[in-house]
Formats: C-alpha cells, sequence, structure tokens
C-alpha cells in the first residue's frame, strides 16, 4: 500500500496497528518534521504496549535529541533481540563510547558490511586495547564510510592510536618531524582525479573551489568544496571522497646522523582545485 492508502485506511479507525507500523515507517524515514513526530505519536504508545515491531521502528529517533532519551531503551531493547537495523542505530545514536558508557552495538552491524558503523566499532577497540584491529576498522571508515567520518577517523589514527599500532602511516606523518629534520620533499601526483558528471540542473557553465589536504595514504581530507551551484555540492564531495594521490614524501634526516629516511606526510600546501561543469547538451 501507498502512503496514501495507509493514511485513508487509518482514517477509517479501528485496530490498524499493521498500517499505522508501515506508514510510521515511512514518515519516520522519510517524512518531513511534522510527518516524522506523527510518526513518533503512533509508535510510542505500541511500543510502551510491546507490540511487535514498534521498538525497532523507533530507532531512527534516536538520531534527534529531542526524542533520544524516551525512544534509545525501547531501540536497545530491539538491539539486544537481535535486530541488526535496531544495533546499527544503537550504535550510531550512542556514537563514541565515554569512559563508563561503552557502545557495544557496533560490532553486529560493522561485520555485517555496514559502513557507518566502522568508525565507532574501531573506537571501540581501542578502549578495548585491541589497536592493530581498530586500525583494520577505522581504514575501513576512511575508504568505505561516509564522507563526514574519513576526517575524525584520520583524527582518531594519529591522535589516538598514535604508535599502539604496529602499522599507523597517519601518526608517522605528524611525529616525523620530532625525530628528525625535514630534508627534500616529493611532491604528491594525481593518480586518480575525476569530477562527477554534470547534474542536470545546471544550466550553464559553473564550477566548483575544492581545497583539500593530501593525506600520506594518498586520499583528500580536509575537504572544503565552493560551488557556482547547489546541485554540485553533493556529486563533488563524493567525487573528492575517490579521489585518489601518490602522496607527499619527505627525506627525514635522523638526528642520530643515521641514513635518511623516507616518510609519506600530510601535504598542506596549495591543494586545491577549480573543477569546471559544462551544461549538459
Amino acid at each position: 500500500m501507498t502512503s496514501v492508502q495507509l493514511e485513508a485506511a487509518i482514517a477509517k479507525g479501528g485496530n490498524r496497528t499493521s498500517e499505522k507500523l508501515r506508514l510510521s515507517e515511512i514518515y519516520a524515514r522519510y517524512g518531513s518534521e511534522e510527518q516524522k513526530h506523527m510518526a513518533y505519536e503512533m509508535l510510542f504508545p505500541m511500543a510502551e504496549r510491546g507490540i511487535d515491531g514498534a521498538a525497532e521502528r523507533l530507532c531512527p529517533f534516536v538520531y534527534f535529541e529531542e526524542y533520544i532519551e524516551a525512544v534509545l531503551p525501547y531501540c536497545i531493547e530491539a538491539a539486544n533481540a537481535g535486530s541488526v537495523r535496531a544495533q546499527t542505530d544503537v550504535c550510531v545514536g550512542i556514537g563514541f563510547p565515554r569512559e563508563g558508557n561503552p557502545n557495544p552495538y557496533c560490532e553486529g552491524p560493522a561485520k555485517e558490511g555496514l559502513a557507518v558503523a566502522y568508525l565507532f566499532y574501531g573506537y571501540q577497540l581501542i578502549g578495548e586495547s585491541r589497536f592493530d584491529d581498530a586500525v583494520d576498522w577505522l581504514n575501513k571508515s576512511i575508504l568505505e564510510g561516509p564522507i563526514e567520518h574519513r576526517d575524525v577517523a584520520i583524527g582518531v589514527l594519529a591522535l589516538e592510536v598514535k604508535d599502539s599500532a604496529e602499522d599507523n602511516p597517519y601518526f608517522l606523518a605528524i611525529s616525523n618531524g620530532q625525530t628528525g629534520q625535514m630534508g627534500r620533499v616529493t611532491r604528491y601526483r594525481d593518480v586518480f582525479v575525476a569530477p562527477p558528471p554534470t547534474p542536470t540542473a545546471i544550466k550553464r557553465l559553473s564550477q566548483c573551489l575544492v581545497e583539500f589536504v593530501v593525506t600520506p595514504t594518498g586520499l583528500a581530507s580536509e575537504v572544503k568544496i565552493k560551488c557556482g551551484h547547489d546541485a554540485l555540492d553533493e556529486p563533488m564531495a563524493r567525487a573528492v571522497h575517490a579521489w585518489r594521490f601518490e602522496p607527499s614524501i619527505w627525506r627525514s634526516i635522523p638526528v642520530d646522523g643515521s641514513a635518511p629516511v623516507e616518510i609519506a606526510i600530510f601535504e598542506r600546501g596549495d591543494t586545491s582545485r577549480v573543477v569546471y561543469f559544462e551544461p549538459r547538451k
């Protein structure tokens, strides 16, 4: 049934539990602010009564500050019952674990391949002193996770994992200056830098200014995008997320006079591009 058909069925009154569950799910995930509130008003009493499926459908509300306190216990209940969907929402809703407030709900979704959980599961592993495992999941978040998780994961690797893991190029990149002197720097080179397809909304020549930092693993981070048309913002961000570079290298000269070593660094020089878009013909 469509949302219009569900609305009509509910308006007739009577026991419309199944229709309310379905409509509230649509509203909660895709509706306007008013529809989301209507979904909450339908779902919460059903969750209180223990109606099957209501607690799980409340889970999208953990992302909203005004609802999270009320709905989190019900979403946790659904997560504990084995719902990976609920576990994912609890994982992201709780976010980074804090002292005395762990977040054990990210492991299942992460291992199911739900990339939104990679960052938080990696952080949970740091709390368990499983640093090499944490690096694996944080790197997966950087490469496969949401765009907004990349810089956070890089910061966690550089500033929290540090040298606790066997291989952490982000920490090496920022710590090299403490152990040696910077010699000759070889600037980064493009490997794959493709713009997105021109959106149909673009009717005249437009452009985006993209500023970024090249990481020691050859990715773009700390990205700032200024586009001449709003329709370019999201596709440009996705495109930059896929850009790849051969990272910058400096030739480090150890203070003890031993042989120089080459270490990949963060490139914070003139890393900006103007990307032009021709209107579609």
